[in-house]
């Protein structure tokens, strides 16, 4: 995807982008990955449908490394940049003595 074809879409229509990706290791192939943790030291897991080579698609097992929340997280300074500002965005704001939060702040507790 261009520039001009990710601006063109978000000054028209466009609501979401989808990528695929090959990910590695940051250590190279095959080093190990360390997932997140959860209460009581135990991993997200979860079952995922993955197609086979006939076409048919089968469970597997696989851990969460990264999630739609912790990326949203990540994100939100990017949206509440200066560079931001022009962007046509819905904000919640609280403002407090003078001081203002907004819900790219604290977006969990809106």
């Amino acid at each position: 995807m261009t520039l001009n074809a990710l601006t063109e879409a978000c000054n028209k229509s466009g609501t979401a982008i989808r990528l695929r990706a090959l990910l590695q290791p940051i250590g190279g192939p095959g080093d190990k990955i360390f997932p997140p943790t959860h209460l009581n030291g135990e991993y997200a897991d979860e079952t995922r449908m993955i197609p086979d080579p006939s076409g048919n698609f089968r469970p597997c097992h696989a851990v969460l490394i990264d999630s739609v929340q912790s990326q949203a997280n990540r994100l939100e300074a990017c949206l509440s940049s200066p560079i931001a500002d022009n962007l046509q965005m819905p904000r919640l704001v609280l403002t407090l003595d003078g001081r203002g939060v907004t819900s790219l702040d604290a977006p969990h507790r809106v």
